[in-house]
């Protein structure tokens, strides 16, 4: 079975796609076809990437939006991560069971934690003792934790430019060590900023 990888490109459309801003993907495209995907609604994130990679309903995979009111908690709680609130089974829970040996690295893609991909990458805040919140990943397994983003507030642009180039390190690494079937990466926006990085031993 042939490899693929599947990039989310948050607000790319083809209008956006030309040989100024994205001359590899045009280039892609001479010899392929592009089909459209109507959007549900919400038309937001997670919502959108549960849809892609169940193929069902939101009334069906359950995330509504990127956040939903919590009843017994009494607040509205955003960007939940454990992959446990997507009903349905994902495409390679699918694709497992009629190819033995197939392998999913699923990087930045939201709801990524316990998720069932043999390989997964996600944004996880640390929180010192001291009060701070700092940029930091989850991995799985947990010897991929190879990057941490230093010198820069979560929300800033610097930080958002240095988790881009983070994921796109991150998924040449995993497409070149691990060598999964199916590699998909969510791409929020391009950006250049320093990126601290940790190999630990046995790392790809």
């Amino acid at each position: 079975m042939s490899r693929a990888a599947i990039l989310n490109i948050v607000g790319m459309t083809a209008r956006h796609i030309s040989a100024e801003t994205t001359p590899n993907i045009l280039a892609w495209l001479k010899h392929k076809q592009i089909a459209p995907v109507r959007p549900i609604l919400p038309a937001v994130t997670t919502t959108m990437q549960s849809t892609y990679l169940t193929g069902r309903r939101v009334s069906d995979h359950g995330i509504v939006a990127n956040g939903w009111y919590n009843r017994e908690q009494a607040e509205v709680q955003m960007w939940k991560q454990s992959n446990h609130l997507v009903k349905g089974e994902k495409f390679w829970d699918v694709l497992k069971r009629e190819y033995p040996g197939y392998t999913v690295a699923k990087l930045f893609w939201w709801y990524n934690m316990y998720s069932t991909a043999d390989y997964s990458i996600t944004p996880r805040p640390a929180y010192p003792a001291d009060g701070r919140k700092v940029f930091d990943i989850y991995t799985h397994p947990s010897g991929w934790r190879w990057h941490t983003v230093a010198g820069s507030s979560p929300g800033s642009p610097a930080a958002r430019r240095a988790r881009s180039r983070l994921l796109a390190r991150s998924d040449r690494r995993a497409w070149r060590g691990a060598r999964p079937r199916q590699p998909g990466t969510g791409v929020p926006r391009r950006g250049r900023t320093r990126a601290r990085r940790a190999s630990p031993a046995g790392a790809p």
